[in-house]
């Protein structure tokens, strides 16, 4: 079955109907879940789930707009939150509320138990505490500063959870946040870090007023049964660089398997982490650093494998890619098809405009392209672009008046995905 991603709108990698359905809600940008819930999802897909990530090109938190498309969690077996201080309206609101009321399973993600900043004297101005609480466990509280030393919960080495995790401390590059937990919650990782200062303070916010101690410790992920009877998986591990750290990652996968109910991938599972180097840890031994050397400017590397790539999913896969700086941007397996001049997919002018692309960015980067010359557009540079990404990876040679026949084909297969109108584009 071809998989149809909208790439800054709505994600959507379908498989068979007998795998669970993960829906994964990108709800801020902070921490940016709008970057890491994507191959997040990817590596769902290749464990064995089918997932949507609901995304859209503008930020939730800050955009009236909201989020479009949470009519998915109807049809989801678990409900995964990175959210934060959404002010959303009531016919999106409402989606949420029944996925909730349903009692299926939840699973929570760093700045979800504050998932909700609605105005004083909204009808909603009480999710703001009670969505953190009764959903998830606890409302937000506080956070400290710096990094945060990670380690099992007391008596928590045989949860599930924890399967494939090595006992041991880990860092997490994210701070710590305090919590106030509900009664019922089983504590999986606990965490240590610390407020910047050298005594004890206290400190107010929306939320209360806060004890802050220069070291604390507070619980990181823990299991609950929420209000609703639903199964909930929740952890302030979230952070952009947790997706590279080993133990954090299994955790965090293995938390969603567990919440939907489903066996977790068992210890020799590879569990594919992505987002930069892992934090070094007492428990992974720390690769040698690469020696230092000078060296003549080396010539271009190739275009490293794309997240799909990486995990098997390019084949069959129909990759849409749209922003406000250009073109429509569309890939079939190999064939990349560009609806508009530029080169490879720049289309700015100059330096200094709106992205930094184009031609000058070409020229800059030291890049070729066949339809770009001293950093300037060909006059006779073809209205659209076409690329075989086996064969040219950087995109260098333009060769749609080579491939009519292709380029049409990918027209004809674009023009039919936006008449089902998937997604819409943002207001102007």
């Amino acid at each position: 079955m071809i998989r149809i991603l909208i790439f800054l709108a709505l994600f959507v990698a379908s498989a068979s109907a007998e795998k669970p359905h993960a829906v994964i809600i990108c709800g801020t940008y902070h921490y940016s879940p709008q970057k890491t819930m994507p191959p997040f999802a990817a590596e769902l897909e290749r464990l064995g789930f089918r997932t949507t990530v609901i995304s859209p090109n503008w930020d939730p938190e800050k955009d009236k707009r909201g989020l479009p498309s949470l009519e998915a969690l109807e049809t989801a077996d678990v409900a995964l939150f990175f959210v934060r201080f959404l002010k959303l309206e009531d016919a999106q609101l409402t989606h949420i509320t029944k996925y909730l009321e349903s009692g299926k399973p939840v699973v929570g993600f760093r700045t979800s138990t504050h998932a909700f900043k609605y105005p004083k004297g909204s009808p909603n101005f009480d999710l703001n505490h009670s969505f953190g609480r009764d959903a998830l466990g606890t409302p937000y509280q506080i956070h400290l500063k710096g990094s945060t030393q990670i380690k099992f919960a007391p008596e928590a080495n045989s949860h599930p959870i924890l399967t494939g995790v090595p006992e041991g401390e880990w860092t997490s590059p994210g701070t710590l946040y305090l919590t106030k937990l509900q009664p019922g919650i089983k504590p999986l990782l606990i965490g240590t870090g610390k407020s910047g200062g050298n005594k004890t303070t206290t400190k107010s916010n929306s939320f209360g007023t806060h004890k802050i101690d220069p070291v604390m410790t507070d619980t990181v992920a823990w299991t609950w049964k929420n209000k609703w009877g639903g199964r909930t998986f929740t952890t302030s591990l979230g952070h952009v660089g947790d997706f590279a750290v080993p133990q954090s990652m299994r955790v965090m996968v293995n938390g969603l398997f567990w919440a939907a109910g489903q066996d977790v991938p068992d210890a020799k599972t590879e569990i594919k982490t992505f987002g930069g180097k892992p934090t070094k840890t007492p428990v992974t031994k720390p690769a040698a650093p690469a020696k230092k050397e000078r060296r003549k400017k080396a010539p271009a590397k190739p275009t490293p494998k794309t997240t799909l790539e990486k995990n098997g999913l390019s084949d069959n896969t129909l990759v849409i890619f749209t922003s406000d700086n250009g073109g429509l941007a569309f890939r079939d397996g190999d064939w990349v098809l560009i609806t508009g001049k530029g080169g490879g997919g720049f289309n700015s002018q100059k330096v200094g405009s709106h992205g930094f692309g184009g031609p000058a960015a070409l020229k800059f980067a030291e890049q070729k392209n066949s339809d770009i010359a001293n950093g300037r557009l060909k006059k006779d540079a073809p209205a659209a672009q076409l690329y075989n990404l086996s064969k040219d990876p950087s995109q260098s040679k333009n060769i749609i008046l080579e491939h009519p026949e292709i380029a049409a084909k990918l027209r004809k297969r674009l023009a039919a995905i936006k008449a089902q109108k998937i997604s819409r584009p943002p207001n102007p």
